[in-house]
């Protein structure tokens, strides 16, 4: 993990956690602990109102005036908060299309990380939120969990207004407010996330060279793949993979190069709904 500002690093772990401590800086810059202290009296003097320290938990944590002094890469943000990896800044090679386009996140750092402190302080937040079916609404929702299906980044959250654990697509964010007073609904009580099943997936039979899609999958004298999954992520994954899961496995093999072949296992999962053809027979 590189950064020529290690004041960036203390920002952005009190712009999405809300809290920070030496061993966070020493955990990813190799530095010893009297640079980390020092480093957190350069960014007070820069930014005396954004952190003060809690003496019980040995922490720096952000004010309630706490305003971000940078502009963070949000999906590589994302990527560090649900992998513990982060894109390398490096030089590029020159190995790729000069005319690469990258499709705008369309995410909002204010909502964004308003969602990820409250998973990290186990807290809800009250969201005006954008749907595709319902327009906007507000609602109250307790996240829990950081997602993306490859595309686009989502929160696991229970919705009060439904009463229910629902995925909801971060871009669609258009306002947050941390709702302090509720008692905090977490993963535990969200068995479809903690809740795992077994996917098996196959090269679609229409394709002629099944080898080919075999090797695609790390596979050598294997027919088949089983993936254990959350049920919560098994209709993101099947979506992500491409894979056939209607029921005749009619669908077009070019653009959806494998099938599910234990479909009747997993019909009473709600998100296979966004599962390819699981829905059009």
């Amino acid at each position: 993990m590189y950064f020529t500002d290690r004041r960036r690093l203390i920002d952005m772990y009190l712009t999405y956690l809300g809290y920070c401590n030496r061993q966070d800086l020493i955990s990813q810059i190799d530095i010893g602990t009297a640079t980390a202290s020092r480093d957190f009296q350069t960014y007070k003097a820069a930014y005396p109102k954004n952190l003060l320290l809690n003496q019980n938990k040995k922490r720096y944590e952000a004010t309630p005036e706490f305003t971000a002094a940078y502009e963070h890469d949000i999906p590589s943000v994302l990527t560090f908060l649900t992998t513990e990896t982060w894109p390398i800044e490096h030089k590029n090679p020159g190995f790729g299309c000069q005319h690469q386009f990258s499709l705008p996140h369309g995410m909002n750092q204010n909502y964004v990380s308003a969602i990820t402190r409250a998973i990290a302080n186990h807290r809800a937040v009250d969201v005006s939120y954008c749907s595709a079916n319902s327009g906007t609404t507000h609602r109250r929702i307790h996240p829990h969990a950081i997602m993306t299906n490859g595309l686009y980044w989502y929160t696991r959250a229970y919705d009060e207004d439904k009463r229910e654990f629902r995925n909801f697509r971060l871009s669609r964010l258009l306002e947050t407010k941390d709702a302090l007073d509720a008692p905090y609904i977490g993963q535990e009580s969200d068995r479809s996330w903690v809740h795992l099943v077994t996917i098996t997936i196959a090269p679609h039979p229409n394709h002629q060279n099944t080898k080919a899609f075999l090797s695609d999958l790390g596979l050598e004298g294997k027919p088949l793949i089983n993936i254990r999954t959350s049920e919560a992520m098994t209709g993101f994954l099947l979506s992500s993979l491409r894979v056939d899961c209607s029921e005749s496995q009619k669908m077009d093999h070019n653009q959806f190069p494998f099938v599910l072949l234990n479909r009747h296992e997993l019909v009473d999962i709600s998100s296979m709904v966004i599962a390819p053809g699981f829905m059009t027979q």
